[in-house]
């Protein structure tokens, strides 16, 4: 009996492990620096040798003001990986989406100027920012166009011509939380709807916000370029449903990281374990009562 309870113990232990365990060694990346916490924490197998399974090369692009000169464009975006497929700007314009088992391009969505933004892939949907002052929800099956949210002409007192730039840049990476998009911009730090792209609120600070936000419990975490970090109340109720294209969805977003996962995980193998070694005690103590 005792034996039957320990194998039976330990079977628990091994399924626990594997139902929990196994989903998160295989789930994506699917924004910038891999959830909303931005903690970076993978949850997949390390890459333990440099080994190249594949390179894409943007085509080189001409110099309009000096023709005949050529410049390679760069990727300062970070990739979020979602399905098979990596999703990243570049500063030739355009949003890529690459095969991510060979590289071979899917599609490529060209905006007004440089992305360094990172993008974010939620529900079917990619959200990133550009330099053209806009930031773009795309059908991340296709690259089509969902919706594009634009800034207002910049009249903050920072010092810029809005002749010069008529709206602010994207350079910020977007966080979506329950249906909003969170995202720093030249002038503000913007909430807005996930589905149209209206804008729900925004923030002025004193400076640019290039930093790109964490939202954790209700509160977005955000640096600005003033020198100071700020924590604002997020929208806690979703506007609206999130938009759905013809895209596989994404998983859904840890509202835990894994660390306490494994907490949780090594606390109950300490329950299990110490119920069946009362139990032995206790039927060997009886046992003994019995004279066996």
């Amino acid at each position: 009996m005792i034996r039957f309870r320990v194998g039976a113990a330990l079977v628990c232990i091994v399924l626990v492990f594997s139902v929990v365990l196994i989903p998160l060694a295989n789930a994506d990346w699917i924004m910038f620096r891999s959830d909303l916490s931005h903690d970076g924490v993978g949850t997949g197998n390390p890459a333990l040798t440099p080994t190249l399974l594949w390179k894409y090369t943007v085509p080189k692009i001409e110099n309009t003001l000096y023709p005949g000169f050529f410049f390679w464009p760069a990727f300062e975006s970070s990739p979020a990986v979602v399905n098979g497929v990596v999703y990243i700007g570049s500063n030739d314009s355009f949003v890529y989406a690459l095969d991510a088992a060979n590289g071979t391009k899917l599609w490529s969505t060209a905006t007004a100027d440089d992305v360094f933004s990172s993008p974010a892939v939620v529900n079917g949907v990619v959200y990133i920012g550009s330099d053209d002052g806009n930031v773009y929800a795309l059908n991340a099956a296709n690259g089509n166009k969902l919706w594009n949210y634009t800034t207002s002409a910049l009249t903050s007192p920072l010092g810029y011509n809005p002749a010069v730039m008529a709206s602010p840049q994207f350079e910020s990476s977007p966080a979506v939380v329950k249906g909003v998009v969170y995202v720093g911009s030249g002038d503000n730090i913007y909430a807005l709807n996930a589905t149209n792209g209206d804008e729900l609120w925004s923030y002025t600070t004193g400076a640019e916000v290039e930093s790109s936000p964490a939202v954790v419990k209700g509160v977005v975490y955000v640096g600005s370029d003033d020198g100071s970090v700020y924590a604002l109340g997020a929208l806690t109720s979703s506007p609206s449903p999130s938009p759905t294209p013809t895209a596989s969805p994404s998983p859904t977003v840890p509202e835990f990281p894994a660390q306490l996962l494994g907490i949780t995980l090594v606390v109950s193998m300490i329950i299990v374990l110490s119920t069946v070694i009362l139990t032995k005690k206790r039927t060997t103590a009886k046992a003994a009562q019995l004279g066996f």
